[in-house]
């Protein structure tokens, strides 16, 4: 949710303390394939992120 609402701060520190960057929601998307930001979809690609 964090990632869909491109709160890159909130994302940031999730990750940080362990949240699965590839996580799906209940349509079945990850968090890269829910956001269109770029800055968001490059810090979730470089930590491991897959649409």
């Amino acid at each position: 949710l964090a990632a869909r609402k491109d709160e890159l701060a909130i994302t940031r520190l999730l990750l940080e303390k362990g949240a699965d960057v590839n996580a799906r929601d209940d349509d079945g998307k990850t968090p890269l394939a829910s956001t269109v930001n770029a800055n968001m979809q490059d810090m979730l690609i470089r930590a491991g992120g897959k649409k």
